[in-house]
């Protein structure tokens, strides 16, 4: 009651402008204005238009070689999640991986949130590790949240500003960068990123290598968007809305965090159990980086609205975090694809004082890298599951046609 009545008066003191309202229909269909509908779709769809997609990937990698004598190359894929400043953990890692020597190329690559930061720079290579390693070791609390005034917080969105988030997102994301994207997803590799669509409360799947190799003047600035609301957490940050056309009018939806619907994904996994032919027994590895600590840990949070708050919060992410690991695991076993865990183990022991302090990102950054150098010991199972929890093997049906047989 009291939580609600609160809600209310901040709400009567909002001076912010109503959209335009629009119905649940009128999203069928609905595009970014000025791109095509195929840039996206909604993460847990596995319907016709999935499917579609899967069998263009196939045909971009036939027609880039990639099966010569008939055979597929084994394929890579990593998902990468969420974890704010804890985001160090996966650049490190990678960056180690890439120092040992026998990181491979990915031709799938998922982010969410901090992971969506991270995505195109893993998608790209080692060459681009440089930058990776700039973006999580540079940056402090000033170069992305900076705090609004007390009137702001109460008349608007959110306590913080996207304004240096932004900054830095296209000080990264290049022209050059989203030209090294469409020219990766030419060849049959995909880079997505989930944003949450919160009037639908659904997760958007974004293909970032449609985006960027669209030949719209405004392509790399939706890829930038997409990024910074892809890691808009709600209530810190702003949302980012996106102008949309269906039916014959514009709307403007509302995106905002994709950890609020799922702290990792690996959606292209779904529906490879039900793809046929070769492409049922193509080899494939699946990597999936938490950019946070899996195991409980134990804290006394002060007594007050913040800290249970904040307690609270971070207790459900960790939660959510796990279930999606476990999924994607039984994912794996389904898609006959070898799993590969990593995260931030307790033996890291060392506690941010506040977000984005520089200091423990390069302490995180420097303990992924070590272990990335040295030959990470992937975890073949998530905690909380034993070697003998497996999902049986899932038939191989026979084969139908050729552009149906391929879908990571």
């Amino acid at each position: 009651m009291l939580a609600g009545a609160l809600m209310g008066l901040l709400a009567g003191c909002s001076t912010l402008p109503d959209r335009a309202p629009y119905t649940a229909d009128e999203l069928n269909g609905a595009r970014v204005v000025g791109f095509s509908g195929d840039i996206r779709i909604w993460a847990d769809d596995t319907s016709d238009v999935v499917q579609q997609q899967v069998r263009a990937r196939l045909q971009q990698e036939q027609k880039a070689g990639h099966f010569a004598g008939g055979k597929m190359p084994p394929s890579y894929m990593l998902a990468l999640s969420g974890g704010g400043e804890d985001g160090a953990f996966g650049a490190g890692l990678l960056v180690g991986w890439s120092r040992h020597g026998n990181r491979p190329q990915f031709d799938v690559v998922t982010g969410v949130s901090t992971g969506s930061l991270i995505a195109p720079l893993a998608f790209l290579g080692s060459s681009w590790d440089r930058q990776l390693q700039e973006a999580y070791t540079t940056i402090d609390k000033k170069k992305v949240l900076v705090l609004q005034g007390l009137l702001s917080i109460l008349t608007g969105e959110a306590i913080a500003t996207t304004a240096p988030l932004r900054e830095m997102v296209g000080h990264f994301v290049t022209p050059e960068l989203v030209q090294a994207v469409a020219a990766a997803h030419a060849t049959g590799r995909r880079l997505f990123v989930v944003t949450t669509h919160l009037d639908y409360q659904r997760p958007v799947l974004w293909d970032m290598g449609r985006i960027a190799g669209s030949g719209h003047p405004r392509a790399v600035t939706l890829f930038r968007e997409v990024l910074v609301a892809s890691a808009a957490m709600p209530g810190v940050f702003p949302p980012v809305y996106f102008d949309v056309e269906s039916h014959g009018r514009q709307f403007r939806e509302m995106h905002v965090d994709g950890g609020v619907t799922a702290q990792v994904f690996a959606l292209p996994l779904a529906i490879t159990s039900g793809m046929l032919g070769a492409a049922a027994r193509r080899e494939r590895h699946m990597y999936v980086i938490i950019n946070d600590r899996v195991a409980p840990q134990f804290d006394m949070p002060k007594r007050g609205i913040l800290p249970i708050a904040s307690r609270s919060i971070s207790t459900l992410i960790k939660m959510q975090g796990a279930s999606g690991v476990r999924d994607i695991y039984h994912l794996s076993k389904a898609a006959r694809a070898e799993f590969n865990l990593a995260f931030i183990d307790e033996d890291f022991k060392e506690v941010t004082p506040q977000p984005f302090d520089r200091t423990y990102m390069n302490k995180l950054f420097a303990y992924g890298h070590a272990l990335g150098s040295k030959g990470y010991p992937w975890k073949k199972i998530p905690p909380g599951l034993d070697a003998t929890h497996t999902v049986p093997p899932s038939p191989v049906p026979a084969a139908r046609t050729t552009g149906a047989r391929r879908g990571e």
